[in-house]
């Protein structure tokens, strides 16, 4: 069954497909697709039900956002760790286990564990997130990165729409969501072992490892060599700490305010990731014939929709809308800002510059986490109503794409070709 959906996918593909990298996109986009289709039976929810099943207070939402950022900031020295040649190993095998953990969240009885599971989940699989860099630029040549790279994230947006649409359906038995959460995990399981199908080369003749102190090192030394990662790793901490903000302040408005439901989510979601499809479309475009870099500051003045949305919001139909925009920006957010770290990294410093970055996305972003906690704290104890953070929100993006716009169209901008 999986060798027909394959072939069907390729015949689909396979005119605009290079034959040298045609074997690693089909498994690819097969892993795109299943993994798709699993997690539109989690994504959806697993925000909204900590707060409207098990009352998760700013803490455990925290926590449940923060464990990507913690696995970035140790992915600086798991990097150092793993052999040149066996990402794909690394890769496959920690994905395995941390979509696994959908299954223990499933099965929670309490907010603590159910948030954990989502933890350690995301920690997972940020940790190795390196892997999956270095792993993408080693199957894909430069030239038709960005377009594979898109269609790639199109299908498995597609999957997700499709899977949020199925799982809708049951979300009006109260209890489903137990069973939606297995099936995710079992799935999404099963797509990333299709990674040790990967063809990367022979990994025999691949360079050891470098001992983790050179590798921390030569990460840390590209900060003096290049000014664009050091303005790049100065700036963001603005749009981090705004979206962390959103993410935590969103479920709350969507249960206690505009009294959201988990069928309404699943329509939130159909909405979300066709936005998410077109965006891939539309930035993947933008990103091959212009930069990765202008690609990555234009998302960042559209995404005042998502905050602005929720701030005006006096019903569900806001949340559509906003989270619409969501799924429309956070397309750019995967594959612009990934394309504009390669466009400024020199060839043999690979993992050096994937490294520092995951380090300082993952420090800024659980710096975020507290930001967004202490805000929300603050805002209930002073009696303000959350729509005011969102405003907040919407102010420090407006500020991080004010300080990057000259990195992307002023004088001395990043080129196509990596260029001054």
């Amino acid at each position: 069954m999986l060798s027909f959906i394959k072939r069907k996918l390729l015949s689909v593909l396979a005119h605009s497909v290079p034959r040298e990298v045609r074997h690693n996109f089909q498994v690819d986009i097969l892993a795109a697709v299943l993994s798709g289709i699993g997690l539109g039976f989690f994504t959806p929810y697993f925000a909204m039900l900590a707060r409207d099943e098990f009352s998760a207070n700013g803490f455990l939402l925290g926590l449940l956002t923060s464990g990507g950022y913690t696995g970035s900031m140790i992915a600086l020295f798991s990097g150092g760790f793993v052999k040149s040649g066996r990402e794909k190993y690394w890769y496959a095998w920690s994905n395995i286990l941390a979509r696994l953990l959908i299954v223990w969240a499933a099965l929670s009885g309490a907010g603590l564990p159910y948030c954990g599971a989502v933890f350690l989940m995301n920690l997972m699989i940020s940790v190795f997130s390196p892997q999956y860099s270095l792993l993408i630029r080693r199957i894909y040549p430069i030239e038709y990165r960005g377009r594979l790279m898109g269609c790639v994230r199109i299908a498995g947006a597609v999957s997700t729409i499709a899977g949020s649409g199925l799982s809708g359906l049951f979300m009006k038995n109260p209890d489903f969501w137990r069973v939606s959460f297995v099936i995710a995990g079992l799935m999404s399981a099963g797509a990333a072992a299709l990674f040790f199908r990967m063809n990367t080369g022979n990994s025999d003749d691949a360079e050891p490892a470098p001992h983790m102190l050179k590798h921390l090192k030569g990460a840390f030394m590209t900060l003096r060599s290049s000014p664009r990662n050091l303005r790049l790793i100065l700036v963001m901490p603005l749009y981090s700490f705004s979206t962390q903000i959103l993410n935590i302040a969103a479920p709350i408005m969507q249960v206690d305010v505009l009294h959201v439901t988990k069928a309404n989510m699943s329509v939130v979601a159909i909405v979300q990731f066709v936005m998410w499809t077109l965006g891939f479309y539309v930035w993947g475009r933008y990103i091959d014939r212009y930069s990765a870099s202008g690609a990555f500051v234009l998302h960042i003045f559209a995404a005042l929709l998502w905050p602005l949305f929720y701030f005006i919001a006096d019903s569900w139909i806001y949340v559509i809308l906003a989270q619409g925009a969501h799924g429309f920006i956070i397309s750019c957010n995967e594959i612009g800002f990934f394309n504009m770290k390669l466009e400024i990294t020199e060839k043999g410093k690979d993992a050096e510059y994937q490294a520092i970055h995951a380090f300082a996305g993952g420090l800024r972003c659980l710096a975020g986490v507290f930001v967004a906690v202490f805000l929300l704290n603050l805002a209930e104890t002073c009696g303000v109503h959350i729509k005011y953070l969102f405003l907040a929100a919407a102010c420090l993006l407006c500020t991080s794409g004010a300080a990057l716009f000259p990195l992307a169209f002023g004088r001395n901008r990043i080129r196509k070709n990596g260029a001054g």
